[in-house]
């Protein structure tokens, strides 16, 4: 789009439709991509997750909680597109497996507040956490993240029983905090 990210935030918010509009068709067909490649949802769940990106962007807009954007448009929209995707699977858990590449993929530098708004978490935390082997962020990950019962981890690792799932999480949160420690990470 050939406009400037603040003049498409202040024509958006005066009522300008028919930019919101060119917004939504220009970023839909790469939004769309990325959502299947990334995270193998449907193409009608993609569309569905891209328009309630557009208007959770717009609802921010007029209520005046995005006046400036801190990040590229592209990764606020695609942020609060990541955040829908996982509320998706999340519902989806018992019935779908998340793959490794999905829960990896969730270790980036911003993240959806409750507000919907974009928040950056700290990237050394990030860099730390990406010191634990993929067994051990996707535990904590499933455990802290999406909230999965003990249960629902074994289920979903193929793990032997609950108790094999209970040590691996507590050991890998000591390792967690091991690195943080030795990495002064607080």
């Amino acid at each position: 789009m050939k406009i400037s990210e603040g003049d498409l935030i202040e024509r958006i918010r005066k009522g300008d439709v028919k930019l919101l509009e060119e917004l939504y068709a220009y970023y839909k067909p790469a939004f769309t991509t990325w959502a299947i490649h990334n995270y193998g949802i449907t193409k009608e769940d993609t569309e569905d997750i891209w328009q309630d990106v557009v208007i959770i962007f717009f609802e921010n807009v007029k209520k005046n909680k995005l006046e400036v954007l801190k990040v590229k448009l592209i990764t606020y929209l695609y942020a609060i597109g990541k955040h829908l995707i996982y509320k998706k699977l999340t519902k989806l858990v018992p019935t779908r497996e998340i793959t490794a590449k999905q829960i990896y993929s969730e270790a980036t530098f911003e993240y959806i507040g409750e507000d919907e708004e974009v928040q950056e978490v700290d990237i050394l935390k990030t860099e730390v956490f990406s010191m634990l082997g993929k067994s051990c962020q996707e535990m904590l990950l499933f455990r802290y993240y999406y909230g999965m019962s003990i249960e629902d981890i074994t289920k979903q690792t193929g793990l032997s029983s609950k108790n094999t799932v209970s040590a691996s999480i507590s050991r890998c949160l000591k390792h967690l905090k091991s690195l943080i420690f030795n990495y002064g990470v607080k």
